[in-house]
């Protein structure tokens, strides 16, 4: 038995070194797996900021876009009201039609310029308060208050904003022409 307890006392004391040797290395990947883990977890975030980043500019150039296209058809419209406008100033009476069709421009431009918030006639329109948007309001005329109201109606509908609004419209109507000799 003295042989075998030598033996037995021998690998135990060649195991220990191993033993040592396996729990090192049990605790080195341990270690790394949780280093692994932090750092795709760390890179997993940052990919999720990068991603969102990325959405939010494509959404704002959409945006940009999409009120460039606004801006340039109301210019179009505007300048074709503009036209009739002078063309109708040199025919006089005689320009009932133009007169027609310079208010169906005028009303296509309110609904242009209403169905998109990069062509509204206050920035940021969404983004304020109808306090805000009241103070904001003086200056502007009948067609701007009009677009306003328009789009206000679409989106968000404010009770109090569209009742201010209705009434500045009422006030800054434009007064009815006389009737030409025709429509008497």
């Amino acid at each position: 038995m003295g042989t075998r307890g030598n033996t037995l006392a021998e690998n135990f004391i060649m195991q220990t070194p191993i033993l040592e040797r396996l729990e090192k290395t049990r605790t080195q990947l341990k270690t790394w797996s949780s280093d692994a883990v932090t750092e795709l977890q760390s890179r997993q975030k940052e990919l999720t900021q990068k991603r969102d980043d990325v959405l939010r500019q494509g959404s704002e150039a959409w945006d940009t876009g999409i009120g460039t296209v606004f801006g340039a058809e109301a210019l179009v419209l505007e300048t074709a009201r503009d036209l009739i406008t002078r063309a109708r100033d040199n025919f006089g009476e005689r320009a009932d039609f133009l007169k027609r069709g310079e208010e169906a421009l005028t009303e296509a431009l309110v609904a242009l310029r209403a169905g998109h918030r990069a062509t509204l006639p206050l920035e940021a329109f969404d983004s304020l308060t109808v306090k805000v948007i009241a103070a904001q309001l003086d200056g502007l005329d009948y067609h701007d208050l009009r677009t306003l109201r328009a789009y206000e109606a679409a989106n968000k509908g404010r009770k109090t904003l569209l009742a201010d609004l209705d009434k500045r419209i009422a006030l800054a109507a434009p007064a009815p022409s006389a009737a030409s000799p025709a429509q008497a």
